[in-house]
């Protein structure tokens, strides 16, 4: 059969073939041209205990085209439930799970690596759920301890997340339809939604993305020619702003989270300068009591200076009587006070 005008073959084991030389810690998606590979928008393995530096991920995959390009021929393969049986059952009984490579290029020595279990999915109550895992029934899972503090070094900062067998069988064409060609109109064709599984609208164009739309994410809108074009720029989604650069989201701000900080700094400040104006205000209104009191005060001096001068001009026997017929008339001591 065919699958966007290339050629699908199911992997097969033969009676003369190896089946599962060794397994590799690889940097997904990976580009290499001798070895099978499985390209996802996700890591392929997990920690299922980084504490104790476990590895858990899916090794083969049923059902799944691998897109292979050998020596410029260009076609799928494909890993059915029975291959994968066969392949996990012959690894085990060979000794060949216990054999690891980094990268394909590199041997790891001794226990560097070492396999702890080899299962198939067989059902949806799969361990490989708990560990956040989620492929097909069918699927060949590995769990491995890693001794060496130098892979795990390189699993954390260099980017390994994913298993990659290197495998020595056959291929034959799917559902024996060799050589066949079909009419072009009846061949599936490949869309870019058929890679990113997610979509938004950003002033009408549709942005295409994988992972949570969140900062790290690549997001691409579709070309004339249906190859996904990598989006810069900037927009305003459920009040969250995303800034892209040349497809990856390298800034997200809440512009709600923003918006109430600012008006939570706004109120705190004018909080502050009213309780400062209220002070002014008070302080004016004591200073003008008293400026009111002290200009009384004044008036009442002058009058009573103008009063014991016109008494004093009479002569000084005269003031001390005037002064005590006065004090009399007055009531005494309120009228002395004035002059304390």
């Amino acid at each position: 059969m065919k699958y966007n005008g290339l050629d699908v073959y199911d992997i097969t084991l033969q009676e003369n073939d190896i089946g599962i030389k060794a397994t590799s810690l690889v940097t997904l998606p990976a580009t290499e041209s001798e070895f099978l590979y499985f390209n996802k928008d996700k890591p392929q393995f997990v920690f299922s205990n980084e504490e104790k530096q476990e590895l858990v991920g899916a090794i083969m995959i049923p059902d799944k085209l691998i897109y292979r390009d050998i020596a410029g021929q260009k076609f799928y393969v494909n890993f059915t439930k029975e291959v994968i049986k066969d392949l996990t059952g012959k690894m085990i009984k060979s000794g060949t799970a216990g054999l690891f490579t980094i990268q394909h290029q590199h041997d790891v020595v001794g226990d560097g690596v070492e396999v702890l279990e080899v299962w198939i999915k067989e059902s949806e109550n799969d361990k490989s759920i708990d560990f956040g895992i989620e492929e097909n029934i069918g699927t060949a899972f590995m769990k491995v301890k890693v001794n060496d503090q130098s892979i795990i070094k390189h699993i954390k900062e260099s980017g390994l997340n994913g298993f990659s067998i290197e495998l020595d069988a056959s291929i034959v064409e799917k559902n024996e339809l060799l050589f066949k060609k079909e009419e072009p109109k009846k061949e599936p064709k490949m869309s870019i939604k058929d890679v990113f599984s997610n979509s938004v609208e950003v002033n009408g164009v549709e942005l295409l993305f994988n992972s949570d739309l969140g900062k790290g994410a690549y997001l691409v809108s579709e070309g004339e020619d249906g190859k996904p074009v990598p989006y810069t720029g900037e927009f305003n989604l459920k009040s969250v702003i995303y800034k892209v650069e040349n497809g990856v989201v390298s800034d997200v701000e809440d512009v709600e989270v923003s918006t109430k900080d600012a008006i939570e700094n706004l109120l705190a400040e004018f909080t502050a300068v009213k309780d400062s104006v209220e002070a002014i205000m008070t302080s004016k209104e004591a200073i003008e009591a008293n400026e009111a009191e002290l200009e009384l005060l004044k008036t009442q001096f002058e009058a009573d200076k103008l009063a014991f001068a016109e008494l004093k001009a009479k002569g000084i026997s005269k003031v001390e009587v005037n002064l005590s017929k006065a004090i009399s008339e007055s009531g005494g001591s309120d009228w002395m006070d004035k002059f304390k």
